[in-house]
This record gives C-alpha cells, sequence and structure tokens, in this order.
C-alpha cells in the first residue's frame, strides 16, 4: 500500500480498497489491515482506492519488493508484525495467503497457540510457474511456498477459499476444521446486465482486458504476440487494457516493436468501478491471459455485463468459463486461434455471452456474503 503526505493509505487498485475491507464490518467493530507501506507516493491518492476509513485501520509494515528487498527488512519486519499480534490479544486472526506476510503471521499464531483463520486466494505453484515470475531460485520459491501453504492451511482453526474446488484439491483443509468458499468476487445489482451482448457482424471488433501491469502474471506479453498474431491474419480487432503499473511502459514498447500499437493501447488505470463498466460494455470480448489467478474478479465482472470470454486454464478460472473458451498458459498462437473462432463462428460468442451472464449471478452480493459471514462469526467466536 501508499502512504501520502496526510497519513492516508491507498491500494495499488479498487480490488483492495476500503470497499474490500469494509465487508468485515458486517460481523467485527474494526478492521486492522496489516500489510507493507511505501511513503511518498502523493500521485497513489486516488479515492477510488482509499484503504483507511470508518472502521478500517492500516498498520504499517516495512516496505520491500523481491527477496533481496526482503531479506534486508525482515528482521524488523518480523519484529513489528509480532508485536501487532501480541498487542491485540482479543482480535480475530485472518491470514491472507499466499504470501509472506500471511505465511509468517500463521505461523507466529501457532507459536503462540491462537486460532487463526485463512483466506485462500491464490497457488504458489502457478505465481511461481516458469514465465510468471524470473528468478535463479524460482524453482526453490516454488517447493517451498507451496509446502508453507499446505502447512499453515492445515494448522488453521478455519479457511475460506476463493475457488469452490481447484484450490481445494492442492490445498486441502485439515478434517476438523471449519472450511467454506466464497469468491472476493460479490456483485452488487448494479454490476449485471439484462441482456448479453450480441456481437456485431462485421469488424472492427474491440476486446478488452482488465489487470494489473505491476507484475506480469496477466500475461500483457502473451496478449502483444496473441493481437500480432492476429494482424498478420488480417482480423480487425484491437485491445484495450485497463490496468496501471511498473510493467505498462515496457508493455508499450513491446506492442511498438511487434508493429500493433496502433491494435494494443494500455489505458491506464480508471477512477471508478462504473468507468471500468464503461470499457467492458464498448467491447466486444472480455480476454484474461492469465499466468496466475484465485478466482479472477475482473472476469466476473466481464460475465455480469454480458460479455464472451477468452481464459487460461489456470486457477479458478475453468470454474468461471466454458471448457471451448480456455487456452493454455503462455501460448499466444492458441490465443489468437481461440479470438480469432470466437469473433468469426455465427453464434458462438453470443451463446458464450447468455451462458456468462447466467453463471455471473452465482456470485451476486447476496449469495456469497451469507457463507463470509459464517467464516467470520466462527472465528469471532473463538476469539
Amino acid at each position: 500500500m501508499y502512504q501520502t503526505e496526510d497519513k492516508k493509505h491507498y491500494a495499488a487498485d479498487q480490488s483492495s480498497s476500503y470497499r474490500m475491507f469494509k465487508r468485515y464490518l458486517s460481523v467485527f467493530d474494526r478492521v486492522l489491515v496489516v500489510a507493507r507501506v511505501a511513503t511518498g507516493f502523493q500521485y497513489r491518492a486516488n479515492e477510488s482506492t482509499r484503504v483507511d476509513n470508518a472502521g478500517v485501520e492500516v498498520l504499517p509494515l516495512p516496505h520491500y519488493i523481491g527477496p533481496h528487498q526482503y531479506l534486508k527488512t525482515r528482521n524488523k519486519l518480523l519484529l513489528s508484525l509480532r508485536s501487532y499480534i501480541d498487542s491485540r490479544p482479543e482480535a480475530a486472526m485472518i491470514c491472507r495467503l499466499p504470501g509472506t506476510i500471511g505465511t509468517a503471521a500463521a505461523r507466529y499464531l501457532v507459536k503462540k497457540k491462537r486460532p487463526y483463520g485463512v483466506e485462500v486466494v491464490g497457488d504458489p505453484l502457478d505465481v511461481f510457474a516458469s514465465g510468471s515470475f524470473s528468478h535463479p531460485l524460482r524453482p526453490v520459491f516454488r517447493h517451498i511456498f507451496s509446502r508453507d501453504l499446505k502447512i499453515v492451511i492445515k494448522k488453521a482453526a478455519a479457511s475460506i477459499y476463493v475457488t469452490k474446488a481447484t484450490l481445494q484439491k492442492r490445498y486441502p483443509p485439515a478434517n476438523n476444521q471449519f472450511s467454506t468458499y466464497s469468491s472476493n468476487v460479490m456483485l452488487p445489482p448494479d454490476a449485471f446486465v439484462r441482456v448479453a451482448k450480441r456481437l456485431k457482424r462485421e469488424p472492427p471488433y474491440s476486446i478488452v482486458t482488465v489487470g494489473t501491469l505491476d507484475a506480469m502474471y496477466k500475461s500483457p506479453d502473451v496478449a502483444i504476440e496473441a493481437m500480432a498474431l492476429l494482424k498478420k491474419k488480417g482480423l480487425n480487432v484491437a485491445l484495450q487494457w485497463v490496468g496501471n503499473g511498473r510493467y505498462r511502459d515496457e508493455m508499450i514498447a513491446r506492442a511498438q516493436e511487434a508493429g500493433v500499437a496502433d491494435r494494443v493501447n494500455f489505458v491506464g488505470n480508471v477512477g471508478s468501478a462504473q468507468d471500468v463498466r464503461g470499457y467492458l460494455d464498448s467491447a466486444d470480448l472480455f480476454l484474461l491471459p492469465s499466468r496466475t489467478e484465485g478466482l479472477p474478479r475482473a472476469m466476473v465482472e466481464a460475465m455480469a455485463r454480458g460479455l464472451p470470454c477468452i481464459g487460461t486454464k489456470i486457477g479458478g478460472i475453468p470454474e468461471l468459463l466454458d471448457e471451448s473458451a480456455l487456452v493454455p498458459v503462455n501460448d499466444p498462437r492458441s490465443l489468437a486461434e481461440k479470438i480469432a473462432v470466437f469473433l468469426t463462428t455465427p453464434g458462438l460468442a453470443d451463446a458464450q455471452a447468455s451462458r456468462n451472464l447466467k453463471e455471473a449471478h452465482s456470485y451476486a452480493f447476496e449469495l456469497l456474503e451469507a457463507k463470509r459471514k459464517d467464516f467470520y462469526h466462527y472465528l469471532k467466536s473463538i476469539s
């Protein structure tokens, strides 16, 4: 997170903003968010990504990026983390996993014999897969983080997964553990359209992707290669990439090198959920070629707007999409072929759009909120 000069805290995007954290206030009196905090980022002050607000406070940890900086800050970080835990013996503890901070907190809570819950939102086997993370020790990290995730889940008092079954198979809860699932995606009524999108009969076509560019997990490089292949095929289609991050300039340069600067537009962050819906509503197809995912909010939101969607066979995406809408990870040729099929096969995109809108209704707020509250109430009862 980012702290501005007036001591307010902001997330990198809306998925970790106050809007997300305030859902805990449906059961708890106060929410204390323990997170890495970088200072001196006044330009990050966007109210749609503000974190601390009524009932929600940020407890800062030293900021780091990557293994080397983590090792330099590790001792100070662990001291701060343990201090926060020790000074709040009455608090219900929830560790968000996978992640270095959540894992460190869980280990300390086991040592202190305090119960904790885990929110399982991703898979280290995907995060540290080849192409997702560049480091000579990547295979070692992959093994250690997946092993640790299994251990801290088994020792938790309660667990909630963002997937219905995918992550549970790889990282099962203990037999006597309270366990449920509820996606991070809980859509309000205005997130849904009444009628699914119908593909226009003639090009040009528009594709949209929503995803951070702070890492390469969403595979913007693969999307660029796929767009270059589609241009060679003579298919008139353009991609709007909504999202910002440190790789944005590099991806803009890569699009220029690939000869598709006129076909790929990295628009950066947009101001509100309504603005994001504007991009979705103006598109013919939604694309998410991720290398790693839990259960992607952006895709569910696109489905709720009645869009046909294409995604990779990773994480919770296969729980969302029809098999015919899935492509392998790191495969721009398969991705380009799938896009071409969707845009040129009569009736295919329309059928997928109708199917997606129906499926998205299972992520309506009132359905998932009940499961999440059960998890919160259980933790509150044992804390």
